[in-house]
């Protein structure tokens, strides 16, 4: 496929962008306040007399305790399924996806619930959410006082300072299952703090990303876990924080935030930088954070009114950097009294209070320009660039949506045509170093390369502007899938 355009835009598409670190450190301190929160669904629930409650959102439940039996409350179908038998408190429950190999194909997601003296493993059905006891089991060694899980990685933060890493197996050929902890701590330096009396300082948070943990106690602890846990940096902090979170990891770049909402930023060098929150706090309020890579809850208790905020990167910084823009959002949410618990994952909120819990959707830009007023649309436009401004227009358009609002930004025919290639070029970009053949032998790669064609196909008769070569790239995929159906190599 001979065509010098789609070259350029692959030029354009693969320079390198700022980190995040240099978004943070350079751009302005201020926050920017567009509207991205869209209430989608609202439950009445019943949480009386529950000791402890949490959010369960991939299976669309919530759990709660009532003396040491777990509870598992679908709030779709309003079901409720009770698990006895834990002889202490339940302390920490959530759901992991298990290695592969371990379970039948049957179970895509478990149960991993810690009480104050062990760890337990459930399997969960996919077709109708049962929870079945699976003979995964262990003692826990201390208190534990945190927990954090990625895909199949499950962390706990204990009150003994340490940080233990839950390995779960099936011995082969005997079918036998075992369960047990691995820390970086040994049992010397154990005894040494039981012998000299020294006080522990329990891990009261943990971040994890795709290769390093965060641990927070009175020190900054960073791990890193390709193979076994092994720490590799510990920072004595000045500070009291209440939490802390992972936002880059290639370079290694750590937020932790003050109970007022405060934050400072680490590197493997320090501390970088600090950046105030987006409302003044008085002292004696109460903060709860809840994180992940580019979004952050903060929710603010005083007086017995809860005040609940959004932080989330501006993707337009990351595309377009200006060092006068804002390189966050703030959002205020009405929340009502009795905030339970949060979650918040990818563009995913829900909220859990004493009689209801919402579920909202955190707009992607995308989204934001199909539903912001006329004046927010030309902020975007300033803050993206004609070109990046554009390439959203051409994937909303590709997605058959509604893009009048738009289009009057739209009209610089010169850079339009780039957009399109450079649109085209970003879409093809997770398989564009592929063989053919590579390509047709995983399920997930030629479904993506299916909708792909079907996308761009769409867009072509709506635009005509490429000059053969989606025409080029169809007739490839359309050659190659007749080649495959028939196993013809």
């Amino acid at each position: 496929m001979k065509n010098s355009e789609i070259t350029e835009a692959f030029i354009e598409t693969n320079k390198l962008h700022p980190t995040v670190q240099e978004i943070y450190t350079r751009s302005s301190d201020s926050y920017s306040r567009f509207k991205t929160l869209f209430l989608k669904k609202e439950h009445l629930i019943n949480l009386q007399n529950a000791n402890k409650v949490g959010i369960l959102a991939e299976i669309k439940s919530i759990w709660f305790t009532k003396e040491n039996s777990l509870f598992i409350y679908n709030y779709c179908t309003t079901t409720v399924e009770e698990i006895n038998g834990f002889g202490h408190s339940i302390l920490f429950v959530k759901i992991f996806t298990p290695t592969s190999g371990i379970f039948s194909k049957n179970i895509n997601y478990c149960l991993f619930v810690l009480t104050k003296h062990e760890a337990i493993i459930y399997a969960i059905e996919s077709d109708t959410n049962n929870i079945v006891y699976t003979d995964f089991s262990c003692k826990l060694l201390s208190q534990p006082c945190s927990l954090e899980v990625q895909k199949d990685k499950l962390f706990i933060g204990c009150t003994d300072g340490n940080v233990y890493s839950v390995i779960y197996k099936v011995v082969p050929l005997l079918g036998y299952k075992t369960m047990s902890l691995y820390t970086t701590s040994n049992f010397i330096a154990r005894a040494v703090k039981t012998v000299f009396r020294r006080k522990y300082e329990e891990v009261h948070h943990l971040s994890v990303g795709k290769m390093y943990l965060a641990a927070l106690n009175n020190n900054l602890s960073i791990f890193e876990f390709k193979n076994n846990l092994k720490s590799i940096k510990t920072f004595s902090l000045s500070k009291k924080y209440v939490s802390c979170q992972i936002l880059e990891e290639e370079p290694l770049l750590v937020s932790c935030t003050e109970p007022n909402g405060n934050r400072d930023f680490f590197s493997f060098e320090g501390k970088v930088f600090s950046k105030e929150h987006c409302e003044f706090v008085k002292e004696g309020e109460s903060m709860a954070v809840v994180s992940d890579t580019t979004k952050q809850v903060v929710l603010r208790k005083s007086n017995g009114i809860s005040f609940l905020y959004l932080l989330a990167q501006n993707e337009d910084q990351l595309v377009n950097f200006k060092p006068d823009s804002p390189s966050e959002n703030c959002e205020q949410i009405n929340v009502d009294l009795g905030v339970k618990s949060i979650y918040l994952k990818n563009n995913t909120l829900i909220i859990l209070s004493n009689n209801k819990i919402k579920e909202y959707e955190i707009f992607s830009y995308k989204k934001m320009l199909l539903n912001c007023r006329t004046e927010e649309i030309y902020s975007l436009h300033k803050n993206y660039g004609d070109l990046n401004f554009m390439i959203k227009y051409f994937e909303l358009l590709a997605d058959n949506e509604n893009v009048y609002k738009i289009e009057a930004f739209c009209k610089n025919k010169n850079i339009k045509r780039f957009a399109f290639f450079c649109y085209l070029a970003q879409a093809l970009k997770k398989i564009w170093t592929l063989n053919l053949c590579d390509i047709f032998k995983k399920s997930e790669t030629l479904i993506y390369f299916n909708n792909l064609v079907k996308k761009f196909v769409n867009l072509e008769n709506k635009v005509k502007m490429s000059n053969g070569f989606i025409d080029e790239l169809a007739q490839t995929y359309y050659y190659c899938s007749f080649l495959n159906d028939y196993n013809i190599k």
